[in-house]
């Protein structure tokens, strides 16, 4: 069973951790979070891999996955945004920058797979892409790079 308080407090610590896409510093920052939020809930590390539209992060349960989580650690909102905006949770409601597309989705996941036992877990294999500005980049794409061995 997935228990709601620790849900919201990685969603918390994601959303207030800034992501703009074209910031790659901050992006640096938002995965390293990302990857400490992984490696409490999944128990193992994921990989950083750096690339020019900033840095993924990847995350294999082991043995042969049958299902790819993808989603992406950016924002739209301009730095400075979390300090006018930051996460709440009014009347049952979250808000925040990212807290629905997308991080709000990575931690779903990510909370699904670690409420799985062990054995299937193994079947996932969550990623989190960075991206720049525009449509599909090839950053954004990242995953799908290693998504024939999953895919098949």
């Amino acid at each position: 069973m997935i228990e709601l308080q620790p849900l919201l407090a990685d969603l918390e610590l994601l959303v207030n951790t800034e992501s703009p896409s074209l910031d790659l510093d901050r992006l640096a920052v938002s995965a390293a979070t990302l990857a400490d939020v992984m490696t409490t809930r999944l128990g193992t590390p994921p990989e950083i891999v750096d690339s020019p539209a900033g840095p993924h992060v990847w995350w294999q349960g082991g043995g042969t996955p049958k299902v790819l989580i993808v989603g992406h650690h950016d924002t739209v909102f301009p730095a400075g945004t979390v300090a006018e905006r930051p996460f709440a949770v009014v009347d049952g409601r979250a808000t925040g920058p990212g807290v629905f597309d997308m991080k709000g989705g990575i931690v779903q996941a990510l909370h699904a797979v670690a409420s799985s036992p062990p054995t299937r877990r193994s079947a996932a294999a969550p990623a989190a892409s960075s991206s720049r500005s525009g449509p599909w980049p090839a950053g954004r794409c990242w995953c799908a790079s290693r998504a024939p061995t999953v895919a098949r």
